[in-house]
Formats: structure tokens, C-alpha cells, sequence
């Protein structure tokens, strides 16, 4: 009588890979025979194999089964762990990587015919499994290839992501289809008005062939219009070309366009067509990607001619924009024409009216008489011409036309400068408060902070109606130079406080205002890497903050 099989299955080393339920119940939970093949006794009598007879009674059935090189058959003893002793036919079948064993507990009376019938089950088995690692097997070669792919269409993505032009890009890719394919040449070609001419080789051994007309058959231009993939066994690389030398060459056509029109295609040359027989799919693949990325590139250098385009622009901006605040300053010099031309014509009545006086002392002879008044005269005429030269000194000052680049400056003297030219805004009428710090000296482009000054300092004093405070503060806070100018006048509507740096934006008459002062501030502050703020509530004043750094 038999029972049910117990089928194990093991590597050549003896490591179990599988044991089907009635074996692991048989043996238990076993993942190596070295637990228990000192349980089996050979049964010489009943052995099949020949070669046990010159093993010591003593040798394992297990170890004569991982030592023979053919399948193995006999009639075994194993002795439970509850100590009974069970007779068993023991079948082995042995390939390269597997051993499958196959035990049947047997009764003393069992034929020779059963064991036969167990055997051709057990070749069936065996059959089936060959069969399932057969498959296996393509399956892995299968995932070898896909890896393959998958490396190569990464490296592809890759050189596609950072080439910096058309042709390095091509370059790159003909190297890649040259390695896939196994190929003994490949190029790129452009079309031409009848030819195409090879304008890209896959290495300098090639450089010869730049330049070469290739004269293709009207199937290949068919293709290459159509954006197809074209291989077929060739004897001449092209219409025009001698025969060639090497022998089942296939050649692979693998058109470019730019997503609207072909631009050229790769032609390689291989022998090997199972090759290129397997990866035609990944030749698809690249094809697709090149195209997006041929029109990315033609995209990129597009925007770089772009930019060199907008820097230009961008020049002429800012030398619009220095026009703009040479023009603002001039505007805002002819502001102070009148104050400073009333600021020195009233010591000029004054020398006027002493040199009118003098003359009649000369011509009534009568210098001598007057020496005292002659001398006060002099005196005065002295402040006069003093407070003139003064004058126009700090005009001088304030321009700076010659001061171009950026030099030390202490601020709180600019500040006083500019006060002096705008005397005419702030005398009888302005209270100017001055909370100066000591500062360090400042790097900057000293004429523009003196415009920034001088048109925040003419906005306050103008929007004080009647008479009023401009407060003056400066200090450093976290290595920035801070000027605070703050003012109790009419304060800037809620409506204007968002456009207040608006070119062309002003709240003033046509004729006293261009809206150009606090645009051309801002420029100038953030020219500095500063900034510029302001607070303002409207019947209340206002006060403009500005910082630049230190260093």
C-alpha cells in the first residue's frame, strides 16, 4: 500500500526550496537535509543505483544523492522522531540547478511495477517543472534586456536634459544608438536642396566622411518625411556609394524632426539584426524624446538670442532712465533758480546800492571825509560777495556733474547742503529740527542721495500751507544708514498712497509738479540696495524713511 508523496525540492547544495504538505508533515519544517539525514538507513538489496555498494553502511542516502551525477533511485530507511522505523522508495531527478526528491512510504509487499508507475509520474513532474523553469529562465532574460533599455533610455534622458545645443545633442544620442546596436558606423545627415551631406559623425575616426553627399532612395525619403523608422539588409550604404565590404549589414534610418518638420535622421550600420530587431521599440522611444527635445533646444537658443535682445533693451532702459533723472534734476535745479536767484540778488542790491554810493563820494572829492563810511561800505560789500560765493559753491556741490562713481560722503553734511539751496522753501515759513547721529562715512553716488534729499525736503516744505516743523533725523540700525524725514503738513491722501511711485504720478499742479521726484528717489535708493518708506496720515503729516547699507 502507498501513502501520499512526500516531494521536496532543494538546490544542488542542499538548501530546501520546497516541501509539499504531506512531507513537511512527514519530516516537519525543515530548509536542510543536514538535520536529518541521519535518520536514513540504505537498504543495499533494495538500491537501484549500483554505486551504493562501495559506501560503509554508515553513509547517508541523502549524501549519496547530492553525490551522484545521474538520478537517483532506492529504497531507504527513515526513523521518526517517535522512533518507528518507515520503509521508503526514494526517486531522485537532477538538473543543473535543482534536485527533486521524491519519497513513497512503502509496505514489504509493494511490486516492482508500482515503483515503476511512481517513476514515470515522478518524470512527469519533472517534466513540468523543467518546463516552468524554462520559462523562468526566458523571463529573466527578458528582464535583462528591459534593464538594459531602461539604462540606455535614462542615459538618453539625460544627455537630452543637459545639452547646451542641436548638435551636441545629436552628437550624444548618435553615440548611444551606436552602442545599442553594436554598430561599425553611425552618422547623422542634414537634407540638402538634392542630397543629404553627413554633418555629425559618432566618432574622429569618421571626420573623413563630413561633408559626404549621401543620395538615399526614394522608400528612405518617403520615411524620413514621414518620421518612420526604416531597417532593411543593404549592399551599399547609399544610392551613390560603392558595395560594401561587410557582409549582412542591416541599415537603421532613424529620422529627426523638430516636431513639425524633419531636420535630418541617424543612419548606423550593423551585422547585427537580431539586435536591432529587439530594441526597434526603444529606437521609437528615443526618436519621440529627441523630437520633444530638438524642439525644446530650438526653444532654448530662441530665448538666449531673446535675452541678449532684452539686455540691450534693458541698456537703453537704463540710459532712458539716467536721462530721466538728469532731467528730473534739472527740473528740480530750475526749482531753485528762483530761490537762489533771490538768495543772491538781495547782497547784490546791497553792493549795488554801496558802489552807487561810493561813486558820489568820488566825485564830490570827498573820500577822505568818509573813510569811516568807505570802510563799512567795504565791509559790507565783503559779507555780500562772501554770501554769494557761498552760494554758488553749495550749487556746485550739488550737482556734482564730474562725480559719476560712488565715494565716501558724510550724510549729515549732504544734509545741510541741501538745506542751504532750498532756503527759499524753508525761511519765514519752516521750522527745520535736526536730530543728527553721529554716522560713519558712506559709500554713494553723492549727487543722487543729494537729489533724493532735496525732493523729500521740497515736498514737506511745500505741504505746509502756512507755517510748520520738518524734523531731520539720521542714525545706523543693524549696519544700515537711516534718515527718517518727517514733516506735520498736509499729509497724502489715502487714494494717492499706492501710486505715490508711480512714474508721471503727482498730487501737485501742473505747473510746480512733473511726477517724476519720488519715482526717480525710489530708483536711486534701490540703486544703493536701500529702500524707501513712507507714513502719512492726511490733515496729520507725513515722514519718508530711507535706508542704505553702511559697508
Amino acid at each position: 500500500m502507498i501513502t501520499d508523496d512526500f516531494i521536496l525540492i532543494t538546490t544542488q547544495k542542499g538548501d530546501i526550496l520546497y516541501q509539499n504538505p504531506p512531507a513537511e508533515k512527514f519530516f516537519g519544517k525543515i530548509k536542510s537535509f543536514d538535520k536529518i539525514k541521519r535518520y536514513f538507513d540504505i537498504d543495499e538489496n533494495a538500491c537501484i543505483n549500483s554505486a551504493v555498494s562501495k559506501y560503509s553502511i554508515n553513509t547517508s542516502v541523502i549524501d549519496l544523492v547530492f553525490e551522484s551525477t545521474q538520478n537517483f533511485h532506492s529504497i531507504c530507511r527513515y526513523q521518526s522522531s517517535d522512533g518507528v522505523f518507515h520503509d521508503l522508495k526514494l526517486d531522485t531527478v537532477k538538473n543543473e540547478n535543482l534536485i527533486i526528491f521524491l519519497f513513497k512510504e512503502l509496505k514489504e509487499e509493494q511490486e516492482e511495477e508500482t515503483l515503476q508507475e511512481d517513476y514515470a509520474g515522478l518524470q512527469k513532474k519533472y517534466d513540468d517543472l523543467s518546463k516552468k523553469v524554462q520559462k523562468l529562465e526566458k523571463l529573466k532574460g527578458d528582464a535583462q534586456q528591459h534593464a538594459l533599455q531602461t539604462a540606455i533610455i535614462n542615459r538618453v534622458f539625460a544627455q537630452i536634459r543637459t545639452a547646451e545645443n542641436l548638435e551636441t545633442l545629436i552628437s550624444n544620442v548618435i553615440s548611444e544608438v551606436h552602442e545599442l546596436l553594436g554598430s561599425y558606423k553611425t552618422y547623422f545627415v542634414k537634407p540638402g536642396s538634392k542630397f543629404y551631406k553627413i554633418s555629425i559623425v559618432n566618432s574622429g575616426s569618421y571626420s573623413a566622411d563630413l561633408g559626404k553627399k549621401i543620395q538615399f532612395d526614394n522608400q528612405v525619403i518617403q520615411n524620413i518625411k514621414n518620421f518612420k523608422i526604416y531597417t532593411s539588409p543593404c549592399l551599399k550604404e547609399c544610392l551613390n556609394s560603392e558595395t560594401m565590404l561587410t557582409k549582412g549589414t542591416q541599415r537603421v534610418i532613424i529620422p529627426i524632426s523638430d516636431g513639425k518638420k524633419p531636420i535630418g535622421a541617424i543612419v548606423s550600420l550593423t551585422v547585427q539584426s537580431v539586435v536591432v530587431k529587439a530594441n526597434l521599440a526603444l529606437l521609437q522611444t528615443i526618436t519621440e524624446q529627441l523630437t520633444g527635445a530638438v524642439t525644446r533646444t530650438a526653444l532654448t537658443e530662441n530665448i538666449k538670442k531673446q535675452n541678449k535682445k532684452l539686455a540691450k533693451t534693458l541698456k537703453e532702459l537704463e540710459e532712458t532712465q539716467l536721462q530721466l533723472i538728469n532731467s528730473e534734476k534739472m527740473a528740480s535745479l530750475g526749482q531753485l533758480v528762483a530761490g537762489v536767484a533771490h538768495e543772491i540778488n538781495t547782497p547784490l542790491g546791497s553792493i549795488n546800492s554801496n558802489n552807487e554810493m561810493l561813486k558820489k563820494i568820488i566825485d564830490n572829492n570827498m573820500i577822505c571825509e568818509n573813510a569811516e563810511a568807505i570802510k563799512d561800505i567795504n565791509e559790507i560789500d565783503r559779507e555780500a560777495v562772501k554770501r554769494i560765493s557761498n552760494i554758488v559753491k553749495s550749487l556746485k556741490k550739488f550737482v556734482r556733474l564730474d562725480e559719476a562713481e560712488q565715494q565716501p560722503a558724510d550724510i549729515n553734511k549732504e544734509l545741510d547742503l541741501t538745506l542751504q539751496l532750498i532756503n527759499h522753501e524753508v525761511k519765514n515759513k519752516v521750522t527745520v529740527i535736526k536730530k543728527y547721529s553721529e554716522l560713519p562715512m558712506v559709500n554713494c553716488y553723492v549727487n543722487m542721495m543729494n537729489q533724493v534729499f532735496m525732493n523729500i525736503l521740497v515736498n514737506a516744505c511745500q505741504s505746509i500751507k502756512d507755517k510748520g516743523e520738518v524734523t531731520i533725523s539720521t542714525g545706523v540700525s543693524k549696519k544700515m544708514l537711516v534718515v527718517s524725514i518727517k514733516d506735520n503738513g498736509c499729509g497724502i491722501p489715502e487714494k494717492a498712497k499706492e501710486k505715490i511711485f508711480n512714474v508721471g504720478y503727482t498730487t501737485k499742479e501742473l505747473e510746480t509738479g512733473t511726477g517724476l521726484g519720488l519715482a526717480i528717489s525710489q530708483k536711486i535708493i534701490k540703486k544703493h540696495k536701500g529702500t524707501i518708506t513712507f507714513h502719512s496720515q492726511e490733515g496729520v503729516g507725513t515722514e519718508f524713511i530711507i535706508k542704505i547699507p553702511c559697508k
